[in-house]
């Protein structure tokens, strides 16, 4: 009987032992999301701010972030660009009526 009983202290151990691991798992999940979701704020802060900085800066590259205006600008140009191509070719394939 002694078998038994000692059989089902460890069972009852083990059990709780992996419900408490559980757990741990679960609020370490949870932790990591609100990081996640904290990450992304901040991501999305740095962005608006990139883009207000942007506006303000725009006509002015020779201040500090002027290379990075300037930058900007050309990738502006350069999707405007392929724009009016794909526009042309969009043209060209419609059909005559």
């Amino acid at each position: 009987m002694a078998f038994l009983k000692n059989l089902g202290e460890k069972l009852g151990t083990a059990a709780g032992n992996a419900a408490d691991k559980a757990r741990q798992l679960a609020e370490i999940s949870k932790l990591n999301s609100a990081i996640g979701t904290a990450e992304k704020s901040i991501t999305d802060t740095y962005l608006e701010m990139g883009k207000q900085l942007f506006e303000q800066e725009k006509d002015n590259l020779t201040s500090v972030y002027g290379e990075h205006v300037g930058k900007i600008l050309k990738a502006q140009d350069t999707i405007e660009e392929l724009r009016q191509k794909i526009a042309e070719l969009k043209a060209e394939d419609k059909p005559e009526e």
